[in-house]
């Protein structure tokens, strides 16, 4: 799926203290040139920390094409996850879709317009929560995969290293995952293999241990709780 039209659905970029992998992922953006776009950057934690996200910010500061912009940039360090909760709940009170990138996520230029085609296509499907970028299957035979030549498959385990969503899928989102101890019961339904059980509970099981803790910023970031 190549496409060269400017993008029309709003694009979410977190960044930090990363100016090297920033401006790839910021070269990629910059192809599809989306209406919309916000950046968001967490604050510096020290001296030498200001420096890198100062040169972080530089790599985004010009925008070369017509483009609604806000940036949002911290001066405190508050963590992964409540830069990332705040930036989205931001994003989600002004539009009713994005596609959300953080500065290590590279994407192919065909990622953006999968993404697009997807959350116009599901737009109304409320079983359909996340548009993922991230395809582990590629590449495998027909054999080995339930997928024979689609050019999507669905999943119950959201990836989110390049993804997509809606306002409506987000408004679901809770950081200290109240419905967990309900839910651990029916965590079958998300695999039938013991061995990924056996992980999502951990994962899950610590995700939620660290709600609970006064850790100023969190351990654990926000993509598990999603």
């Amino acid at each position: 799926m190549q496409s060269t039209a400017q993008l029309d659905t709003p694009v979410v970029f977190f960044i930090y203290h990363r100016p090297e992998t920033t401006r790839k992922v910021f070269e990629q953006i910059k192809k599809v040139r989306p209406r919309q776009l916000f950046i968001f950057a967490d604050g510096w934690k020290d001296q030498q920390d200001m420096a890198r996200c100062s040169e972080t910010r530089a790599m985004v500061e010009t925008i070369s094409w017509p483009c609604e912009v806000r940036r949002d940039y911290l001066v405190e360090n508050v963590g992964d996850r409540a830069r990332c909760t705040s930036g989205l709940n931001s994003t989600f009170e002004r539009v009713d879709r994005a596609i959300i990138l953080e500065d290590d996520t590279v994407p192919d230029v065909s990622f953006f317009y999968f993404c697009q085609e997807m959350l116009n296509r599901y737009y109304d499907t409320e079983r359909v929560m996340h548009v993922g970028g991230t395809n582990f299957l590629q590449g495998l035979q027909p054999t080995s995969s339930p997928i024979t030549g689609d050019s999507y498959y669905f999943s119950r385990l959201p990836i989110v290293w390049g993804w997509a969503t809606w306002r409506r899928a987000w408004q679901k989102y809770d950081p200290m995952m109240k419905q967990w101890p309900e839910t651990r019961t029916r965590l079958s339904l998300l695999s039938s293999d013991k061995k990924v059980l056996a992980v999502l509970r951990e994962m899950f099981e610590r995700a939620y241990r660290d709600t609970r803790l006064v850790v100023t910023p969190p351990l654990l970031g926000w993509d598990h709780q999603w």
